[in-house]
């Protein structure tokens, strides 16, 4: 019997066994990266959009805006970033008119965030399913102070490329 194909075997493994382990970083924004890409609506003559960024600099940026009859209704400017270990999400209607809020919650294609003592909204609920995204801007209460949009995924003009 030759031990040749064991030695070979025991120096494999020792060679293994000093070699670096790969880098698994997890990724901050796994829970939220869903989000990615341009979200639109229509109804009744208003326009809804809602764009954001691949995640970079520990941020991923995002605007919404309504349109009706052409003319700007409302937007938004939005940040998630990192606060610690958790994501803040904080929506800018103009400035000095920003609110915080903390993820609380995830699951694949699904993220909550909330903010307890703001008046409204208090919770931000997104809920994607294939092409499309549902939120749910609410009081967090079950009360039917509410606000939802469902917005039907744009391509980007450079997929398929």
């Amino acid at each position: 019997m030759s031990l040749r194909p064991a030695t070979c075997f025991g120096l494999l493994l020792a060679a293994c066994a000093g070699a670096p382990e790969p880098s698994r970083t997890p990724d901050p924004f796994a829970a939220v990266r869903f989000l990615s890409g341009t979200w639109r609506s229509e109804t009744k003559g208003e326009v809804n959009e809602e764009a954001w960024a691949e995640p970079a600099g520990a941020t991923m940026h995002g605007v919404n805006r309504s349109t009706r009859a052409g003319k700007l209704a409302a937007f938004e400017l939005l940040c998630l970033y990192l606060e610690g270990d958790a994501i803040d999400y904080e929506a800018s209607h103009g400035p000095g008119r920003s609110t915080r809020f903390r993820l609380v919650a995830s699951a694949p294609g699904t993220a909550t965030f909330t903010n307890p003592e703001h008046d409204f909204p208090k919770r931000i609920l997104y809920v994607r399913t294939g092409e499309a995204m549902h939120a749910v801007v609410d009081a967090g209460d079950g009360s039917t102070q509410r606000l939802e949009f469902h917005w039907q995924r744009v391509p980007d003009a450079n997929e398929g490329r």
